[in-house]
């Protein structure tokens, strides 16, 4: 039992037992939820009803009754603890669900039959068919917890923006795993023994999501009809899909039973689509960290029957173009030329998807002659007109259409050289905006469509620009506003063309180092209005401005204080209410906590909707606002759930929860919270130390630092259950830490503005104080056996460890590492690193202009998989190249069919342990 009852395997069985993942009912006042109630190879579940009005928390069915008469009928031997089915129907007291290719009805007094009926409730967000991830860059985060409740384990791939599936990790039989991304990602779940598809998961709403995934076919999960009952397809003004959920008022990218992009991929596993505006850069870095998690809002609400499309902190329009969506169709691209020759869609597809609901309100005749006007206009054959950017006035007798030219990408290749197709090596070709790369140019043209002429306009105040966003007309018809984010994000500029052709300047906000347009960018203009809501970092911190176009100043600051706006959850406009995120609300806690908050226009009445000390999870039910659920937890504090109402923040009900103090009577050794300041003395930075399995007090431990300092957010987990899977180190023989220094995003802008083209700083100077304080209290820590391990971006950190920090780091492992500055996406080079990019920053920034300086007594281990698809391993060969010629020494592991994060899992992990225990145990006794 002693192997058994370990910190992990209780946080597992905590979690399970306490994780509520409510599915609302209609009105808002119920919903169900799936409780475990027994953790083992074979968990056992009961399905709870909760009545919020009733105060009732209970079996939503007898569980036993309708296993006997399930397995009466199909003959089958049914455990009503642990039913063949993960999902359910409920109206009133009848209860439906599939199983065994049949849709089943339970009646308390009619009992069991059959039902004719469609089964359309399923888990809305699994889907039949892969299709490749959306661009991710202004998205909001997720977080996704993937549980296996099957005999064997689970294989799961991200599915990147070509459509190919790159294995990620494995998910243990009965383990759950938690995985930081954003919407519109997808991720696909195998069977690891037999790869039969267990699930495609797309990821439509911000906040924590999860997913069950059981031994059952997928299509449990799924409706029969093409569409479900009460979804409709629909396209917004630029032209694309989004589905519109009339059962919840909501809005979706992807509908569950239709999953757009065919299975069909060339033999190479992917396509090779060259986008026009960029490539998709949805990857999640390090297998934990895109990361804000937990705000449970939606991913487009409905007011007032409207589709609402813009994404939380992201453009309204979602017109991502340079260096982010993948596969944008433009008029006369063809799409998918593979390497055998064969084509995917073309002009006419193409055209199809360009029909925007604007264009409908043009008749033929308007509609021929400005594109017969716009053909004479076109300036060269490299500049176009965006069919599915053609806005009419509300008058009618105006349009803007914007005109383009395109971008180039540059071609990026892999050498397959273990192809089950021919023994010789295969050249795969894909392509990525790299930071050299031209950009799309996008310029907004004016026409009166009376007089069928262009109205001259100047385009000085939005050349040169990285990026522009529509905003649409003004609310009587005199202007058009769009958005300018001019090149290494120092400006931002709310622009508006008067009928006239005069362009005047709304609302301008400058940086000295950047705009965090990555993370931080969120805009919603309020209807029939002049007015807008607008975040910004202009007092040091992230908060809420209202704007006023017509005045072209602000209005008010909605938000203020030393904390920061994380994501606007919903904003009423009638009452003047907005319920948003915020890090740091509370003073005196930890400043990455998550808390509801709510406030008004004026910024009167901002209060916390949560309370407790740690960070918040809230789920909203989608056709009321007067419940939510709130599940909040810290490292070392287990969840707590309870349905609180949205006006006061007063707990209606307690759901579910466990004490610190009775989990730790059971063995439970939690994670140990420590702060200190950091370099300057006075900000204090946060982090954790977990330490080993066995851990005795009276042994010295080496210590291992997993570091992954991205600045586009910060990465120690701060939830309940999330240090056990952030890798083996945190339960073999060392003591694991891990924190954010200054560099990392979601404190103060000052804070963050230290990441700016200087990102091998890396936090480090904050690191090592941390570090060296912790120890002056815990004297088992070891800090002359200490290492530094990270993947991705991480990967980049620990090695540039050794090249700049190597007085203190003096081993480390670098997993597929971004060392070289000149091979990251485009929109990642030039947001942390400015505009124009040259040689000497891409040479300070990089690894492998360092290579030189690593230090005779370091001891460095690189791993790289020959297939990573989300960044080319040739970052990896240079520094490689650049050790060699400096004739250091190094451990080198390249696993040909490795992908991204491949020193995580199987071979690359057992190497990475080998090299840790040989350069951190050999030399001292190694604890018991």
């Amino acid at each position: 039992m002693e192997e058994k009852v370990t910190t992990n395997y209780l946080e597992e069985k905590c979690f399970h037992e306490t994780f509520v993942a409510p599915q609302w009912l209609p009105g808002g006042n119920s919903f169900w939820y799936r409780r475990q109630v027994d953790i083992g190879r074979f968990s056992k579940f009961k399905f709870i009803l909760v009545d919020i009005l009733a105060k009732s928390v209970r079996p939503a069915f007898d569980h036993h009754r309708l296993a006997r008469a399930l397995g009466r009928i199909t003959g089958n031997k049914i455990d009503g603890g642990n039913l063949p089915f993960t999902w359910i129907e409920l109206q009133d007291s009848v209860v439906r669900f599939r199983f065994q290719e049949h849709i089943w009805q339970y009646d308390p007094e009619k009992g069991l039959s059959g039902w004719p009926g469609k089964f359309t409730q399923g888990n809305a967000l699994l889907m039949r068919r892969q299709e490749p991830s959306g661009s991710t860059l202004s998205s909001p985060h997720a977080t996704v917890g993937f549980v296996n409740i099957t005999r064997s384990k689970l294989d799961l791939f991200f599915v990147d923006g070509f459509g190919a599936a790159n294995y990620f990790m494995p998910i243990p039989s009965g383990k759950t795993v938690f995985q930081k991304t954003s919407v519109k990602a997808v991720w696909r779940i195998e069977d690891g023994d037999t790869h039969q598809l267990r699930g495609i998961y797309c990821v439509t709403n911000p906040g924590y999501n999860v997913v069950y995934v059981g031994e059952v076919d997928v299509d449990e999960y799924l409706g029969d009809a093409e569409l479900p009952y009460g979804w409709e397809q629909r396209r917004d003004e630029n032209g694309r899909v989004f589905y519109l959920d009339h059962n919840t008022r909501t809005a979706h990218w992807v509908c569950p039973t239709v999953a757009g992009a065919a299975d069909a991929q060339s033999e190479n596993g992917t396509a090779d689509a060259q986008p026009e505006n960029g490539t998709a850069d949805a990857q999640p870095e390090n297998g934990a960290t895109d990361a804000q998690p937990e705000n449970g809002a939606a991913d487009a609400q409905l007011e007032n029957g409207a589709a609402d499309t813009q994404l939380e902190n992201g453009a309204a329009d979602d017109q991502l173009k340079n260096g982010n969506e993948v596969g944008e169709l433009e008029n006369d691209d063809k799409v998918g030329e593979l390497e055998n020759g064969d084509e995917v869609g073309g002009d006419d597809e193409a055209e199809k998807q360009q029909v925007t609901l604007v264009q409908e309100e043009l008749s033929g005749e308007d509609r021929t002659e400005i594109y017969s006007l716009l053909a004479e206009l076109s300036d060269s054959e490299d500049s176009h007109y965006d069919g599915s950017m053609l806005y009419l006035s509300p008058n009618n007798d105006y349009a803007v259409a914007w005109q383009y030219t395109s971008g180039s990408a540059t071609d990026e290749y892999w050498v397959q050289y273990c192809s089950d197709l021919q023994p010789n090596p295969r050249l795969i070709k894909e392509y990525k905006f790299l930071p050299t790369d031209r950009l799309r140019v996008d310029r907004p043209r004016l026409f009166n469509l009376a007089s069928k002429c262009e109205v001259p306009t100047e385009d000085a105040l939005f050349s040169n620009h990285y990026q522009l966003h529509h905003l649409g007309w003004s609310p009587d018809g005199s202007e058009y506003r769009f958005l300018y984010d001019g090149r290494g994000h120092q400006v931002l500029r709310v622009l508006g063309i008067h009928q006239s052709g005069s362009i005047r300047v709304l609302y301008e906000e400058n940086s000295n180092t950047f705009i965090d347009v990555a993370s931080k960018l969120y805009y919603t203009q309020l209807s029939g209005s002049d007015k807008m809501i607008w975040a910004s970092e202009r007092d040091g911190h992230n908060h809420l401005y209202l704007i006023d176009l017509q005045q072209g100043k602000i209005h008010n600051q909605i938000t203020k204080g030393d904390w920061n706006v994380a994501v606007v959850d919903r904003i009423d406009e009638k009452t003047q209410r907005i319920w948003l995120s915020a890090y740091g609300f509370h003073p005196g806690e930890d400043p990455y906590h998550l808390h509801l908050v709510r406030v008004n226009f004026d910024g009167t009445g901002c209060q916390a909707l949560t309370d407790g000390n740690g960070t918040h999870l809230w789920s909203w039910p989608f056709d009321s606002q007067q419940f939510f659920v709130d599940s909040w937890s810290r490292v070392d504090l287990p969840p707590q759930t309870v349905v609180r109402c949205s006006e006061t923040g007063i707990v209606q009900l307690k759901l579910e929860g466990i004490s610190a103090r009775k989990l730790k009577l059971q063995g439970w050794v939690p994670p140990q919270r420590f702060h200190c300041p950091g370099r300057d003395g006075e900000t204090l930075i946060y982090g954790i130390i977990t330490k080993p399995l066995h851990f005795d007090i009276t042994r010295s431990y080496p210590v291992i630092e997993s570091v992954y300092a991205g600045p586009y957010d910060f990465f120690t987990p701060k939830s309940f259950g999330q240090v056990a899977y952030n890798g083996p180190w945190a339960t073999g023989h060392y003591v694991s830490v891990q924190l954010d220094g200054m560099g990392t995003n979601w404190r103060s802008k000052r804070f963050h503005d230290v990441c700016y083209r200087n990102l091998n700083d890396g936090g480090f100077p904050d690191r090592i104080i941390w570090i060296k304080e912790a120890a002056k209290t815990r004297r088992w820590m070891n800090l002359d056996r200490m290492a530094i391990v990270g993947t991705s971006f991480g990967g980049y950190n620990a090695a540039a460890a050794l090249l700049h920090f190597g007085h203190f780091y003096k081993v480390a492992v670098s997993d597929s590492g971004t060392h070289d500055a000149s091979l990251v996406p485009h929109w990642w080079a030039e947001q942390w690193l400015g505009y124009p990019i040259g040689n000497l920053s891409f040479a300070h920034q990089s690894n492998v202009s360092h290579a030189g300086e690593l230090p005779d007594d370091a001891k460095l281990m690189l791993v790289v998989g020959g297939m990573d698809s989300t960044l080319n391993p040739a970052s990896t060969m240079r520094f490689v190249q650049q050790l060699n010629k400096a004739e250091k020494m190094y451990e080198f592991v390249f696993i040909p069919e490795g992908g991204h994060n491949c020193g995580s899992h199987g071979y690359g992990l057992k190497r990475v342990d080998a090299f840790l225990k040989r350069a951190l145990l050999e030399s001292a006794e190694e604890p018991t």
